[in-house]
């Protein structure tokens, strides 16, 4: 079972010219993409795939989304 305490194995770096999606756990697996929606899809698809149980990218991105709302 995967812990979900602490921050998520899964990171996002972003730079101007694009994000890398990399995860600690699994340090042969790297996703590379140019916006950052994209981005968070990326990990929240590893974290669904490889994470099942840990849901802190999926959580991240729903509360990215309801903020991004609300600020409209």
């Amino acid at each position: 079972m995967a812990t979900t305490t602490g921050p998520s194995p899964i990171q996002l770096d972003c730079s101007p010219h694009g994000i890398v999606v990399a995860c600690a756990d699994h340090p042969w697996w790297r996703a590379f993409r140019f916006h950052k929606e994209d981005a968070w899809t990326s990990a929240c698809n590893h974290e669904e795939q490889e994470h099942g149980d840990d849901r802190r990218q999926r959580h991240a991105r729903d509360v990215r989304r309801a903020r991004a709302r609300i600020a409209r």
